[in-house]
């Protein structure tokens, strides 16, 4: 993995500090221009409420006459739908969206949704805490009464985003057809677990942080970065003579948006589609209507792939198995691969 694609993952999911609001709009056709659809007062499965929610969204394409043709494509972890655009080399050569209608969303806590850093009155660490299923009814939210639409060609997501997808596929199995996550999960492992409860407990235990102040919390983003890849990749990409360099840049990088960080890690750390059925994803399996394409990586070191498989077993889905030392960013480098754009592209055609 190269440093360029190293860094933009560092920046991406430790250390990024993201980016109004535009009118929000029904019409489902037209540029990529970030749109708001303004949810009101959004109520949370804890009872709390995200005051004044709003989700951003962007729209490739247009709605065939029967509304048929829409692709539903969420947020990875800490990413935003700017970054899906920019970071991802060969899209809309596999999403082709003069068939399809694309439609990019924004997660809570990403910085463009309703996130601790833009929220007026719910600011930092008073953002309440949230789930991917939250995540997954304001997006159905948006869809339904701001877009219009009432069924998905698919759900297609990256990581937090392929979570998200298969969220969708036990929440709403009749709305949509087809899903696709690629480095995603229905469950989580222990290994999962020790990784998220590590980090989480290195930014809890930040003083700054604790006292609602935005510090660089370079130990967080050293960990992520440890575990993101891969002890092969790592000692290609970076010799042992670099290692201080690496670290004295870290410690000087601007602080994160550490507050989006920890509210998006919380909702991972609670992932499970299999919760409402005694923890069984061979019971959930048969809830879901959808037809699956699972992509996982085997040396994928921030989420274990074995849920997936096993869920690809008990629902027969359609699973491509990637062995690369990139880790969990293996399929940003072989998105424009045969590996993950072929196999993108018959699915959704067929």
């Amino acid at each position: 993995m190269n440093r360029f694609i190293l860094f933009f993952f560092i920046a991406f999911f430790a250390i990024l500090s993201i980016h109004t609001s535009a009118q929000q709009s029904k019409s489902i056709s037209g540029p990529a221009t970030l749109k708001f659809a303004e949810l009101g007062n959004f109520k949370l499965q804890s009872g709390q409420e995200i005051i004044n929610c709003k989700i951003g969204y962007r729209v490739f394409g247009a709605l065939n006459s029967e509304k048929t043709n829409a692709i539903l494509f969420p947020t990875w972890f800490q990413g935003t739908t700017r970054q899906i655009i920019t970071w991802i080399p060969g899209l809309f050569k596999t999403i082709d969206t003069t068939k399809y209608c694309l439609i990019l969303v924004d997660a809570f806590g990403d910085g463009v949704s309703s996130s601790p850093s833009n929220s007026k009155e719910q600011p930092g660490n008073l953002f309440p805490k949230y789930t991917i299923n939250d995540m997954v009814e304001a997006e159905h939210s948006l869809l339904t009464n701001n877009l219009g639409l009432q069924k998905l060609n698919a759900v297609i997501g990256i990581s937090m985003g392929g979570m998200q997808a298969f969220q969708w596929s036990i929440s709403y199995p009749e709305m949509m057809g087809k899903v696709i996550s690629i480095v995603g999960t229905p469950q989580l492992y222990s290994h999962d677990l020790i990784g998220l409860n590590i980090l989480s407990k290195i930014i809890e235990s930040d003083k700054e942080f604790q006292m609602g102040n935005n510090s660089n919390i370079a130990a967080a983003s050293m960990f992520f970065e440890y575990i993101l890849t891969t002890a092969s990749e790592k000692s290609k990409s970076m010799s042992r003579d670099s290692f201080n360099i690496w670290k004295q840049n870290l410690e000087m990088t601007k602080p994160a948006e550490w507050n989006n960080f920890y509210t998006q890690l919380n909702a991972w750390k609670q992932v499970d589609i299999a919760k409402e059925y005694n923890g069984s994803l061979a019971i959930a399996a048969e809830k879901v209507k959808a037809k699956f394409l699972i992509i996982v990586n085997e040396q994928d070191r921030v989420v274990n792939p074995l849920s997936s498989i096993y869920f690809a077993g008990f629902q027969k889905s359609k699973l491509v198995k990637i062995n690369d030392e990139s880790g969990h960013t293996a399929c940003f480098k072989l998105w424009d691969t045969p590996m993950i754009r072929d196999n993108v592209i018959q699915f959704l055609n067929n």
